[in-house]
């Protein structure tokens, strides 16, 4: 599935998400998860799967998404670190902040003013590499690099957050 077409249309056939079906690891309840990230383009997919999540199953999920040659190791108290040569992504939602326009054969717009999901990208090189998956947040700032991401008309962005 290509970013492009899941966001041209969460529902199309491609799209698809089970329910209650897969890990039942502690700490990943509520996530999503997805590999060779940004190699493949898959952010705007990765979205799309969020929002679906949000519409159809009335969850506000989270989503973790890893680059090649990159992993995420959670520990027994949920303090989970990013070990390889990329990035991970975490991908965190708002129940507030749920996507304006999310039906079958119409392109998506989740927008929020830019807002619609917060996502802190945290570099394996970097330090300080380690994410709360209780908190859902990075433990420090340094080599996290803060987004927000969105799409407007089925056109993701991506900007920088404070």
């Amino acid at each position: 599935m290509e970013s492009a077409e899941a966001l041209a249309n969460p529902y199309a056939q491609k799209v698809t998400l089970g329910t209650d079906d897969f890990l039942k690891a502690p700490f990943l309840q509520n996530v999503i998860t997805d590999q060779h990230f940004t190699q493949r383009n898959r952010q705007g997919r990765s979205v799309a799967f969020l929002g679906r999540i949000m519409k159809d199953w009335s969850k506000t999920p989270n989503g973790i998404a890893v680059d090649e040659a990159t992993a995420v190791c959670i520990d027994e108290t949920g303090m989970a670190q990013v070990v390889g040569t990329n990035k991970a992504y975490f991908l965190k939602t708002n129940a507030a902040k749920t996507p304006e326009t999310f039906t079958s054969g119409s392109p998506v717009t989740w927008n929020n003013s830019g807002q619609a999901v917060q996502v802190s990208a945290v570099s394996a090189a970097a330090t300080a590499n380690k994410f709360n998956m209780t908190s859902f947040e990075a433990e420090t700032t340094a080599g996290v690099e803060k987004l927000w991401w969105s799409v407007v008309g089925g056109n993701w962005v991506q900007t920088t957050r404070q």
